[in-house]
């Protein structure tokens, strides 16, 4: 749940079930101290998958799935999509390492960085564990409507020069990229 920027979405959005879990101690405390009624863990999220018995309508990973082990990659999403409800949705938040700008940043910036993702390599990873239905896109953030506004007219001017200098068109481009799976 990190500092806790999502669960104040959700709250904002009146959701009333909401469940965070991550390893920091000191996000933890400061979750529980700004979103009292909602349930934190302090854990590993491999732990949960493998001690829950709940099923959950949305499991939301954001700056997450590049941190894990590629050879635990697979494994880890379907311990995911099995802890989903029927018609439960998996939403997840990685560095696009296939994007215009900043991909070798997104993938080798970070050193717990194990993997980067493009959309090639997400649909290999969603196709293994048997997602039929997952959509990936391009991740704006959150922030001034104006600035996304901005990225998306610059974008497009890019992509004009790309293409008239010979080269294609990516589909996801920006720094992140977002699939969001249903089961």
């Amino acid at each position: 749940c990190g500092y806790g920027s999502f669960i104040y979405f959700l709250e904002t959005h009146k959701y009333k079930n909401v469940t965070g879990v991550d390893l920091s101690s000191e996000e933890i405390k400061l979750c529980k101290k700004l979103f009292s009624h909602y349930v934190f863990n302090q854990m590993d999220f491999f732990d949960l998958l493998k001690n829950t018995k709940q099923k959950y309508d949305v499991v939301y990973l954001s700056h997450v799935l590049e941190h894990i082990d590629k050879n635990k990659q697979v494994d880890f999403v379907k311990k995911i999509k099995n802890i989903l409800n029927d018609n439960g949705y998996f939403i997840i938040i990685v560095p696009n390492s296939g994007a215009y700008f900043n991909s070798a940043a997104n993938r080798y910036g970070d050193l717990t960085h194990e993997l980067g993702f493009t959309k090639n390599s997400i649909n290999q990873l969603f196709g293994q564990v048997k997602f039929d239905k997952y959509q990936i896109a391009n991740y704006y953030g959150a922030g001034n409507w104006w600035i996304n506004i901005l990225r998306k007219v610059f974008l497009f001017l890019f992509e004009t020069i790309i293409q008239i200098m010979g080269y294609e068109k990516q589909e996801v481009y920006t720094p992140s990229l977002m699939v969001i799976a249903k089961k």
